[in-house]
């Protein structure tokens, strides 16, 4: 089968790898489409020496973002039937401690893996996944959303349920790419005010295709003075910082509500430098919490209402898989919501 990988210094290619084989407790899954992740853009720009391989060597797909169907059941399985249309909970844990057992497979205690982490990654025509991560798809619930929700939708819902933001509260989200316009539509199905932050015309424009009614420009506006007049001084509830980079993290301080909670969401490598101690108090106490992966027990939750929310509009480029390398082009350029990757139409 065929399957992309990152050869390094943003260099893709191409590698034909056998069809794995669903062991006990697996199955395997046809992929027919795969979303492209920023963290994914993070490793197609890293140089050839830092790019993942198998023990012995061997390249390994990219991606961690599929949906597709069921194609074959490991031995022992019987909650699913071939044919299944399924989307997967990328983050592997042990099954059977604590944690997994009541759904929180993403604090696994005894061994963590996933999709291009430790495992090989989704972006080829195969995958085998433990049972417990494979989810049944809503027939009303498109593979090309299934992929967005797998990821950013999935992010965006750990930050709903993590931060318990309520109807009326006031949000902020700083970073507007997927993670962030994903959160925007399921805060504003709950009645929550929202005020997105972003660098990118593009998608501030998208958001206000999403219903939002405060967009700012990072650069253009004085984004804290903007949230405390529109916060009557008292600041958002919850900040949602879905870039990764310490300035934007820092900022994130700078009009959290007292006892408000701020939740980093974005991925990076920067530092961060200051007194925590002192931020975090001088407000009465602010909570911050880490959101890296979706739990499964929030899959399930976001399932439930994702059918009745506009995921499709955040979908702005789709490829067939041979055109992989445009694809990421459009993703590092930057003027897009989500991109797909069309891999395979036909069970």
């Amino acid at each position: 089968m065929n399957g992309l990988i990152f050869e390094g210094d943003k260099k893709l290619g191409w590698y034909d790898f056998e069809i794995p084989s669903p062991g006990e407790g697996e199955v395997l899954i046809k992929v027919s489409r795969a979303a492209i992740c920023g963290t994914d853009l993070h490793k197609y720009q890293l140089p050839s020496e830092q790019i993942p391989t198998t023990k012995y060597g061997e390249p390994v797909p990219c991606g961690h973002e599929p949906a597709g169907w069921i194609a074959t059941l490991g031995k022992g399985v019987t909650s699913f039937q071939k044919g299944q249309r399924v989307m997967v909970a990328g983050v592997i844990g042990c099954g059977t401690c604590h944690h997994c057992l009541t759904g929180f497979n993403t604090a696994c205690i005894q061994e963590l893996k996933g999709l291009y982490w430790n495992y090989p990654g989704c972006n080829t025509s195969f995958i085998v996944m433990p049972e417990a991560n494979v989810i049944v798809l809503p027939d009303n619930i498109s593979f090309e959303v299934a992929s967005l929700l797998s990821c950013a939708g999935g992010t965006a819902m750990t930050i709903i349920e993590e931060s318990n933001i309520k109807p009326g509260d006031r949000l902020a989200i700083i970073g507007l790419g997927p993670v962030g316009l994903c959160l925007l539509v399921i805060a504003l199905s709950k009645g929550i005010e929202v005020v997105g932050i972003d660098v990118s015309e593009y998608r501030l424009e998208l958001a206000k295709k999403l219903g939002i009614t405060r967009a700012l420009h990072q650069k253009n506006e004085n984004i804290t003075q903007k949230i405390l007049e529109w916060s009557q001084g008292s600041g958002c509830d919850v900040v949602a910082e879905c870039v990764g980079i310490a300035t934007t993290q820092k900022q994130s301080f700078d009009f959290v509500a007292n006892r408000g909670t701020i939740a980093l969401a974005g991925l990076g490598n920067e530092d961060f430098n200051a007194n925590l101690g002192a931020l975090t108090i001088d407000k009465g106490g602010i909570k911050v919490i880490g959101i890296a992966a979706t739990p499964i027990l929030y899959f399930r939750k976001l399932l439930k209402i994702a059918s009745k929310l506009d995921f499709e509009k955040i979908i702005t480029h789709r490829f067939p898989f041979v055109d992989a390398v445009k694809a990421f082009r459009i993703v590092e350029e930057g003027n897009c919501g989500k991109v797909i990757l069309e891999i395979e139409d036909q069970f």
